[in-house]
């Protein structure tokens, strides 16, 4: 999501470090499109079911980028231990299961963990 902001060039307004203009009707009009395209890029590119998390602050990319990174970056290193629990539970899954390859990459991607197609060993990637 950062990458496809930072290349529409919104990520610094996303991020706070591009302030809406004080003066200048037409800059800030500017600065306002600009806002309203982050806005609706962060909406667009959430899974439906994720939306309800911005939905509060979906006018404000700047609130709704906290609210996203409070509730999926990764604070603690526990956390990242309970992801690769995860991801190996997910594993087995798999390999008791049986799937394609396009599951394996969905199962990996649910988590957020790369990793190289061999290290599944389900078979199919």
């Amino acid at each position: 999501m950062k990458a496809l902001l930072r290349s529409k060039g919104l990520w610094r307004l996303v991020d706070g470090k591009e302030k809406r203009p004080t003066t200048g009707d037409k800059e800030q009009e500017s600065w306002d499109i600009k806002q309203d395209k982050a806005a609706g890029k962060l909406m667009l590119n959430l899974m439906p079911d994720q939306r309800v998390h911005i939905r509060a602050s979906q006018d404000d990319p700047t609130a709704a980028w906290k609210a996203l990174a409070t509730l999926f970056v990764q604070q603690k290193a526990s956390t990242r231990f309970v992801a690769y629990e995860e991801f190996f539970s997910i594993r087995t899954k798999l390999d008791n299961v049986g799937t394609s390859g396009a599951s394996c990459v969905l199962a990996t991607a649910t988590i957020g963990i790369r990793v190289d197609s061999k290290q599944l060993g389900c078979g199919w990637c």
